[in-house]
């Protein structure tokens, strides 16, 4: 297990990292109560969203921004900023007027002001300045994709995990959701699809095999605690998401595993009524499903 999560392994080459990931499907099918421990100390600082949350909204652009392009051109910052003088009387060319005759003096005004919008050349000064910038922003780009890439190896390491034995994985899925939800809250999109994706693979591992919007919704309320940051869209696949999630249960309770991995979405849509008195009241009635009086059901720690 020290070799498939070490620098020959996951940490290694594209290779490497694939057959790791392969090797620790297989040992989650019969020794995950072994492995588990280790990888979550191994993979713990990759899926820390402390790291993600300090990068900032210019840091996302940045990264986003090609190599060799300013995140934002028009803030070129330097001591001077050279001056393009216009052109007061607008000169045809003899080829011109043979060419385009009474239509000539319009065709020498488009080419003066196609002219005018190119951009000057930039000075010795500025390009020190832009060449200084790029430096930077080179630095802000290489720290993002460092960021990014450790999260995804994360993500991936939890989902082979779930692939190699979802029946296993079912008692770890707290462990797991209290890594990944806050990992999708600070991710600014940087991975949503890794969260995506491993959040399908712990909805495949709960008591009752979850219905793909299940996922999807928590994804989006653990990225968006507030119903005002949803889309429409969104706000319609949160509605989807908590009744799948009714019909998924059956009338039955959850599991305590399977409830902690769920709750964020029940809780969601109790704690914010524009998702509809319908949706609204399935959750309350599902929260209450776990924790009625008298009943020792561990699910009720969850809802405090």
């Amino acid at each position: 297990c020290g070799a498939v999560l070490g620098e020959f392994g996951i940490r290694g080459s594209a290779f490497d990292r694939a057959c790791a990931l392969g090797a620790l499907e297989s040992l989650a099918g019969y020794a995950l109560d072994d492995v588990m421990p280790r990888v979550l100390e191994a993979v713990s600082g990759d899926l820390d969203a402390e790291s993600v949350c300090a990068l900032t909204a210019k840091d996302i652009v940045v990264w986003a921004t090609p190599r060799g392009q300013l995140a934002r051109f028009e803030q070129l910052e330097s001591g001077y900023v050279p001056q393009q003088q216009e052109e007061k009387n607008v000169k045809i060319s003899k080829e011109d007027k043979k060419l385009y005759g009474a239509l000539a003096k319009e065709f020498a005004a488009e080419k003066a002001a196609k002219k005018k919008d190119e951009k000057p050349k930039m000075t010795k000064q500025e390009e020190e300045v832009f060449n200084a910038r790029l430096a930077e922003e080179e630095g802000v780009r290489a720290t993002v994709a460092a960021i990014k890439e450790s999260a995804e190896l994360g993500l991936a390491v939890l989902s082979s995990l779930c692939k190699g034995n979802r029946k296993g994985m079912h008692a770890h899925l707290p462990a797991v959701s209290r890594l990944v939800w806050p990992l999708a809250r600070a991710a600014r999109r940087l991975v949503a699809g890794g969260v995506k994706a491993t959040a399908r693979e712990m909805a495949l591992c709960c008591s009752c095999r979850l219905s793909e919007q299940v996922p999807e919704a928590l994804f989006l309320v653990s990225e968006s605690p507030s119903y005002s940051n949803l889309t429409p869209d969104d706000a319609a696949n949160v509605r989807g998401g908590v009744r799948a999630l009714v019909a998924d249960m059956g009338g039955y309770p959850l599991p305590v595993e399977s409830f902690e991995l769920v709750f964020p979405l029940l809780r969601f849509a109790v704690e914010n009524p524009p998702v509809g008195s319908e949706v609204q009241d399935l959750a309350l009635k599902t929260v209450a499903q776990h924790a009625s009086p008298g009943q020792a059901w561990p699910s009720a720690g969850i809802i405090g």
